[in-house]
């Protein structure tokens, strides 16, 4: 597996876990957006083996179910970690 092309699009803004937080607060408040520097919203945020690491868990997934999934990912202190994986529904049949 190789990366053929990479394109990175301007990020301003980023989802991250509030800094605060109690046991009674609602599940909405319990992250926050923040926005990214400047400089920062148009770098790569893995790296290529990353990449390549994240497509071979995602092939895995889909050949595991047997059809093309929607699968979403969080990563985190060097690990991936899948969050769900759903079939795709919108695509047509050949």
């Amino acid at each position: 597996m190789s990366i053929i092309d990479i394109s990175v699009a301007e990020q301003t803004r980023k989802l991250m876990k509030a800094l605060k937080q109690s046991v009674s607060e609602d599940e909405d408040k319990m992250n926050e957006w923040v926005n990214i520097k400047e400089d920062e919203g148009g770098k790569q945020k893995l790296t290529g083996k990353q990449i390549i690491d994240l497509a071979k868990i995602c092939q895995n997934i889909e050949k595991h179910y047997g059809f093309p999934c929607d699968i979403e990912w969080a990563f985190a202190e060097g690990k991936f970690y899948i969050t769900q994986s759903r079939p795709i529904t919108t695509l047509s049949a050949k």
